[in-house]
């Protein structure tokens, strides 16, 4: 799969553009995809599974996920 990647640092069009950006981790992750999985604290069981589902294949397109 192609997804389009935004970065601040190449969005010509962005109104207020970073001009520094503080980074602490593997920088090598930076430039990939990423996604955040959030939820409750007292996911059902269906909900559980749909996350794991849908997590399992975002690794597999080598998301990153946080």
């Amino acid at each position: 799969m192609s997804y389009p990647i935004l970065s601040p640092f190449e969005e010509k069009d962005t109104r207020y553009p970073l001009e520094i950006l503080y980074y602490q981790g593997n920088w090598g992750f930076a430039n990939r995809p990423s996604v955040a999985s959030v939820g409750t604290r007292t996911p059902t069981a269906k909900g559980i599974e749909r996350t794991r589902s849908l997590v399992k294949k975002l690794v597999a397109d080598e998301f990153v996920i946080t």
